[in-house]
């Protein structure tokens, strides 16, 4: 009959890793879970594995291996290594997945199972097993440093505690289990004898003994050799598999951004999970500079979409409150108010956005707006058969004659000065006061500066003014191109329209393709994607002091959070 002692070490846990161990029905199991929701996952693989224990019987390694990747395979996005051990009468089991099962039998340490092997053989008396984690193998020294203590486990695993720096100890497990016969009673009757000794002299027992310690620490350190390398060699071989997996998660990124940002967000968070937990691993080299190339090119996916949110909408305001019969052809927001118009009934609307306080406009007899804004707080149209005017005391005045106009795209205001988009003429036309009224129509551009607007879509001005067209995103000071860049994995082509203003941090894109509002720094830099299924079919959009999305849908105005 078998007498069987051991005991366990468990590292500290670390952000997104674990380690776990099980002991029952001599069945003893050691293991890492790596990924999200680490403690909980581990903490389910534990209770499956158990509750399994209590019904069944270990009668091979096969038996074994079914148990751990049973309890295993339920979980989602972990990666789990483990090492496992039963005994059963005279036969032991082992098997592991990424740890390895070491044995210390007659002064001779040896793995006995390593990566995804399950083996089985005699239990003989002695005998030291050590179950162990990828992590421990790394320091396999400090355990070979203290196989003296092997017939006590728990001396092993307490210098293991005493040897191994914290900062180390981070998916690091161990148990260790010695197995020795049960001694039977010595004779009370039967004294020793001590032998007799000369002085000075060595007693022929000390000298085979100290003969014996010398080859056993030769035998440890080249069997230690040959285990670490051996190991080593495999855990490469993990690593660079893991590398190659990763690698083509990642080229499959390019592929996919376009077509769904949003799934691209969660495939960009669970790779950047992975790559983290490669980099906490000691990487050679060359895996080193492939971990630094995948993650480059990880951030440069992420450029396309940002930190993700998925916002919830919030209905803000009816336009059927304005007039049963309101209908919003365009919409556009200034200073805080949305300046709204209503082709069908020839009307403006605005409403202001902090108080919801709304005003009805009659344009003037004969005209039909285009395109309406403020100026100063006063309401501005253009149309564009007849000129630019503006609301003052309750009526509309002419400030602008009819000019020659082509394709207009819309009209925006900066401080007092109006400016038209015409993509016809590739002209961004201004109007400036003058003592009379406004200017005649004047060329934004200075000279040099100017573009094929054909396929301009919209402009935002905050002083810079922004050009959106079907393949570009420009910016513009004073008439004059400055550098500006996005990410070039946003297609424009699926941009609708652009916001920004004089009190705000960021530019927004409408991509209606996607669901989603893009958020920009004013360096081009790409912040977070906004989704919300009704901005598909968005018509107008805007920003109120940058923390609540504007949109048009369906007659109605709804807010989303931007946060």
């Amino acid at each position: 009959m078998h007498h069987i002692k051991h005991a366990i070490f468990l590292g500290k846990n670390g952000e997104g890793s674990v380690t776990f161990f099980i002991a029952q029905q001599q069945v003893y199991i050691v293991g890492e879970v790596v990924g999200e929701n680490a403690t909980e996952q581990a903490k389910s693989i534990s209770e499956k594995v158990r509750s399994e224990l209590l019904y069944l019987t270990i009668s091979n390694s096969q038996t074994l291996v079914e148990l751990i990747e049973k309890a295993v395979g339920e979980e989602q996005d972990i990666s789990v290594s483990w090492s496992a051990l039963s005994l059963s009468q005279d036969v032991s089991y082992v098997a592991t997945n990424m740890g390895s099962v070491l044995m210390h039998d007659k002064n001779v340490l040896y793995c006995a199972c390593s990566q995804n092997e399950h083996k089985q053989g005699p239990i003989k008396p002695n005998t030291t097993f050590f179950l162990i984690t990828p992590q421990l193998t790394k320091m396999l020294t400090t355990i070979e440093t203290h196989l003296k203590n092997a017939p006590h486990p728990k001396l092993i695993t307490d210098a293991l505690y005493e040897n191994i720096p914290e900062d180390q100890q981070v998916g690091a497990a161990c148990i260790v289990l010695y197995i020795e016969k049960e001694e039977q009673s010595v004779s009370q009757n039967e004294p020793e004898i001590e032998p007799v000794t000369t002085r000075f002299s060595i007693q022929p027992r000390y000298l085979k003994g100290a003969i014996a310690l010398v080859v056993l620490i030769a035998i440890v350190f080249v069997a230690g050799k040959f285990v670490f390398g051996m190991i080593e060699t495999k855990r490469n071989e993990s690593i660079n598999l893991a590398i190659t997996t990763i690698g083509k998660s990642v080229d499959a990124l390019s592929a996919s951004s376009t077509k769904d940002p949003q799934k691209l967000a969660g495939d960009i968070t669970k790779l950047e999970t992975q790559i983290k937990q490669l980099t906490s691993k000691k990487l050679n080299p060359s895996q080193a500079s492939s971990v630094q190339t995948l993650n480059t090119k990880i951030k440069d996916a992420k450029s396309t979409v940002g930190n993700v949110q998925i916002s919830k909408e919030e209905l803000f305001f009816d336009i059927k409150l304005i007039h049963k019969d309101a209908q919003i052809s365009t919409m556009t927001i200034v200073n805080g108010t949305a300046v709204m118009l209503d082709k069908k009934r020839n009307k403006i609307y605005t409403l202001e956005l902090a108080t919801k306080n709304k005003n009805e406009f009659t344009p003037k007899t004969g005209t039909t707006p285009l395109f309406a804004s403020l100026v100063q707080d006063s309401v501005v149209y253009i149309d564009i058969k007849n000129g630019i005017y503006k609301e003052t005391g309750g009526a509309f005045e002419k400030i602008v004659s009819k000019e020659d106009w082509g394709t207009l795209k819309g009209l925006e205001t900066f401080n007092s000065n109006i400016y038209t988009l015409d993509a016809t003429r590739d002209e961004i036309y201004k109007y400036t006061p003058v003592e009379d009224g406004y200017s005649s129509k004047l060329s934004y551009f200075q000279p040099g500066s100017a573009l094929d607007l054909a396929r301009a879509k919209q402009m935002a001005i905050d002083y810079y003014v922004y050009l959106l067209t079907n393949d570009a995103l420009y910016k513009f000071n004073g008439g004059v191109r400055e550098d500006f860049s996005i990410s070039g994995k946003i297609q424009l082509s699926d941009v609708q329209s652009i916001y920004t203003d004089s009190d705000s941090s960021f530019l927004y894109l409408l991509d209606p393709t996607h669901t989603r509002v893009i958020v920009l720094d004013k360096k081009g830099a790409t912040v977070r994607s906004i989704f919300n299924p009704l901005l598909k079919d968005a018509r107008y959009f805007g920003v109120h002091k940058d923390t609540r999305l504007v949109f048009l849908y369906n007659n109605k105005l709804y807010m989303l959070d931007n946060l």
